[in-house]
């Protein structure tokens, strides 16, 4: 029995090219529309097929009261660290997008994970200590 994979890797090719989506798509399909109209995606990198690409990556401007709605949207352990020592807050996979620079985020950073033993899902949020800026990793299963 001859099996005719061409038609099928066609499909997945278009599937996968298809379905990029904007990074305020992503935000809303992440975090719900924003309560109030002052969201500024700035880089974002979609995870287009789960298991083989790594993560749902963000970085935006928003305004105090969006993060605050966004940050109690998941159970976060939080940590403030310097700018200084941001070099170990992205991912243990090294598959942070070239624009993954903590650093830009000030001298003093906010760093809220949400690592759950029983789950295959880590969340990574970390942002300025004005709350306007900040970067969001998800690397979910």
């Amino acid at each position: 029995m001859k099996i005719k994979l061409l038609p099928y890797l066609l499909f997945i090719a278009v599937a996968c090219c298809s379905c990029s989506r904007s990074g305020s798509n992503i935000y809303t399909a992440v975090f719900g529309k924003p309560t109030e109209n002052c969201v500024k995606v700035i880089n974002s990198t979609d995870q287009m097929v789960p298991r083989l690409d790594c993560c749902i990556w963000l970085e935006f401007r928003t305004c105090p009261n969006e993060l605050r709605r966004i940050a109690r949207m998941q159970y976060y352990i939080s940590l403030y660290i310097a700018a200084t020592d941001t070099r170990d807050y992205g991912t243990v996979l090294g598959a942070e997008p070239d624009w993954w620079k903590p650093y830009v985020l000030g001298d003093t950073i906010y760093y809220l994970t949400d690592i759950t033993p029983q789950s295959t899902e880590v969340h990574y949020l970390l942002f300025a200590k004005d709350s306007t800026h900040a970067l969001y990793c998800d690397m979910a299963d």
